[in-house]
């Protein structure tokens, strides 16, 4: 049995595949992750903050809380992360407990690698309340972040035992599971999140290599056809459907077309020996 090599890992996974006994299921192909960080709530910029002034702060102390939630939602909605961090220390002067600024100047803290502080702000929050799937969310990708991924899972599933349908908590499982290759579990998480609306094309990429994983050839083909329809010049999409098509479904034309394209576009990472032995196969099989 060959053993399984990912390709293009998530980014804050790397490093980490050997820290938790989470089981795995057998597969004789290699495959290709898109890069791609684990989704947080309320923090959509990647911009890199910027401290508040001292007289920012001070300005900030005559405003009223309604005005401060009113000006947080705005900076949110901006996706500046000066803006964020202004607005959710006025918040915070005028409540302390306001768990929403909390949040969301934890998130700007994690956006400008700020971990330490981030999950500060985060534990607080959740000391407030145990039970903010937001909080518990955010608090696993900054663990992340950080390199704990028992941590992270441990925080992801909090969420879902509080809220079962839960898409971003579930969908940040998925991705773990599927880079340690326990795909039952990652198929249990991405059908969460895809039912309740993440279909993106990484997560459907990766939902689709944790069906390969688990002989689940039927559905992964049906979720390929449809990510071929509009990212059919992604490189990892072409070469894990190439995959299945060759090594799981014995379609060696269809494999071989795809093999093809690929070649042209250029396989991603250090796929080229696996892309030449996939060619090989389909080849001989067809006898072109």
């Amino acid at each position: 049995m060959k053993k399984l090599i990912f390709l293009a890992l998530i980014s804050v996974l790397a490093g980490c595949a050997s820290t938790d006994n989470t089981g795995s299921s057998s597969n004789d192909a290699e495959y290709a992750m898109p890069e791609e960080l684990p989704s947080a709530e309320n923090a959509p910029s990647k911009t890199v903050a910027k401290p508040i002034t001292p007289s920012a702060v001070i300005a900030a102390t005559s405003k009223t809380v309604e005005e401060s939630e009113s000006e947080l939602d705005s900076a949110l909605k901006s996706q500046q992360d000066e803006r964020i961090r202004k607005a959710a220390t006025d918040a915070l002067l005028k409540n302390p407990k306001d768990i929403k600024a909390m949040n969301a100047l934890a998130m700007s803290y994690y956006r400008a690698s700020q971990f330490t502080a981030a999950l500060f702000l985060l534990n607080k929050a959740q000391n407030i309340n145990e039970r903010s799937t937001v909080v518990l969310n955010n608090m696993g990708v900054v663990y992340l972040a950080q390199g704990e991924t028992r941590a992270a899972i441990k925080a992801f599933k909090k969420v879902l035992e509080i809220d079962s349908s839960h898409a971003l908590a579930a969908a940040n499982l998925g991705q773990i599971y599927v880079a340690r290759r326990a795909y039952d579990k990652a198929v249990t998480a991405y059908e969460i999140a895809t039912s309740r609306g993440i279909r993106d094309w990484k997560t459907m990429n990766n939902y689709a290599i944790a069906l390969t994983g688990t002989a689940n050839f039927a559905k992964a083909n049906d979720v390929y056809r449809d990510l071929m329809k509009s990212k059919g010049s992604e490189r990892e999409v072409l070469f894990n459907y190439s995959i299945l098509l060759i090594d799981h479904m014995s379609k060696y034309d269809e494999g071989l077309e795809l093999i093809r394209k690929l070649q042209f576009i250029g396989p991603p990472g250090e796929s080229r020996r696996k892309v030449a032995e996939l060619e090989q196969k389909a080849k001989t099989a067809t006898g072109k």
